[in-house]
């Protein structure tokens, strides 16, 4: 099962990921983030995978959001311009000032994508690939230094074929926006999900 939802903040709170903002709060939408919830299920195990246009992830609000009788993995896009404020100590130099109201806001959306996920389960079979796709990274700390290629890919389709789901993972920092934008965005991952989006009408 599958389930999107928008985390956008609702107030206009720091952006997560670079000390050069000086926890300065963003002043509006580029682009709206989303979580987006992957349930899969056989007769021995339950998890789901959400997926979130953020900086990180934390243990604390995967447990907030973690069924009794399942297992969740919390990932991140590492986007610099979504919501920060997530977390109190060093990284607010980068996060901005901990704020426990929108984490709560955030903890909510989230764990409502998982219910959403598991109620929308259905008969589905997952595919894995994997290839090289030199050009688009590059090592910012040292000048022609080492980067990893590779994308990884994971497609779950439903009884039908059709495409319900599909996991990237490729290395690279979600920076194109610099510290000097105060605008909310998934930055490169999220327009790559819209460009994947309008591939594969069906999935998320």
């Amino acid at each position: 099962g599958v389930a999107v939802v928008d985390i956008t903040p609702t107030r206009n709170v720091p952006l997560g990921g670079y000390g050069g903002r000086k926890g300065k709060p963003m002043i509006g939408v580029h682009d709206p983030v989303l979580a987006k919830a992957l349930w899969l299920e056989t007769p021995e195990s339950r998890v789901c995978l959400v997926t979130t246009d953020l900086i990180g992830s934390l243990l604390s609000l995967r447990d907030r959001i973690r069924p009794e009788d399942a297992q969740v993995i919390l990932t991140a896009s590492h986007t610099h311009s979504g919501p920060g404020a997530l977390v109190k100590g060093f990284w607010e130099l980068a996060m901005g000032k901990s704020d426990p109201d929108p984490v709560d806001e955030l903890a909510g959306k989230l764990k409502k994508a998982v219910e959403q996920a598991r109620a929308a389960k259905r008969p589905g079979r997952l595919g894995f690939a994997r290839a090289e796709v030199p050009g688009f990274s590059r090592n910012r700390r040292v000048k022609d230094g080492p980067v990893d290629p590779e994308l990884h890919a994971l497609m779950v389709v439903d009884e039908l074929e059709r495409a319900m789901a599909i996991v990237g993972n490729y290395t690279a920092h979600g920076t194109i926006l610099s510290d000097k934008n105060f605008l909310v965005s998934g930055d490169w991952p999220g327009a790559w999900q819209r460009a994947l989006e309008r591939r594969f009408p069906s999935a998320v």
